[in-house]
């Protein structure tokens, strides 16, 4: 059968090309595995792109928007943090790929010691599929991180579905609200402070990082309840952007 959201997004767009079809699941390759199960491969149409095509079409990005002379570069998808390094080879602006980057600079601002037992909360809608390896900047001890996927909350399932959040839960049409997920998304975050805590050196949560580029309607809930600071997609582009900004502030010495 037909894959209603999977076909939304490509059709989305109508100018796409340099893709091939993919006509077999290899169990253990996740980038040809994919989100599929094995009946669509053989049955269906599953395409992708090879890592060249990639390459390619992110190098004709990065010209094009260096042409328009922007003061930054980002994506909308927070596991764009795997092309981080590639995509600073091939300008000199300013690459923010993901709000994970912003881990390299949150990691020093807080004890996050062995002996501290404190730790960073990095939140994503799917666990499963966080590679640690690709998408944590090197510098960032990870035994210092506790990632939360949200994959079995609603929150997760209803992004999985693709569903159309509303605002308030009055308001949705398809039961998905960001008021609704936002009670999921702090009980989920309330019961990893609680575990932390039991851990053997009594640290604490010292801030939240969220992956995720649908996460920023939530960050403010986050920081009413739990009184942390919350860094997500937003607050990366806000510090790529203060850079080349003229703000009043800088025309003073502290």
């Amino acid at each position: 059968s037909t894959d209603a959201y999977w076909t939304k997004l490509w059709e989305a767009y109508d100018k796409r090309n340099g893709y091939i079809q993919v006509q077999k699941k290899v169990e253990g390759d996740k980038y040809v595995q994919g989100y599929f199960e094995e009946d669509d491969y053989e049955k269906g149409l599953v395409y992708r792109y090879e890592p060249q095509t990639v390459y390619e079409k992110m190098k004709k990005a990065v010209l094009t928007l260096d042409a328009q002379n922007v003061c930054g570069m980002t994506a909308d998808v927070g596991y764009s943090q795997a092309f981080q390094t590639s995509v600073t080879k091939l300008t000199s602006t300013p690459i923010c790929l993901s709000s994970l980057q912003q881990l390299s600079l949150v990691a020093k601002l807080f004890d996050i010691s062995p002996e501290s037992g404190n730790k960073i909360i990095c939140m994503t809608a799917n666990g499963t599929s966080f590679d640690t390896t690709k998408l944590i900047p090197n510098d960032v001890p990870l035994d210092s991180l506790v990632i939360i996927g949200l994959e079995t909350n609603k929150f997760g399932k209803w992004v999985a579905e693709g569903r159309s959040f509303s605002r308030l839960a009055v308001d949705a049409k398809d039961e998905a609200s960001v008021e609704k997920a936002l009670e999921h998304v702090c009980n989920t975050c309330a019961q990893v402070m609680e575990e932390v805590k039991k851990e053997v050196g009594g640290g604490k949560v010292v801030c939240i990082v969220q992956e995720c580029a649908e996460l920023p309607a939530y960050t403010n809930g986050l920081r009413k309840r739990f009184d942390l600071p919350v860094y997500d997609t937003l607050t990366a582009i806000n510090f790529v952007k203060m850079g080349r900004g003229f703000g009043g502030h800088s025309a003073f010495m502290m």
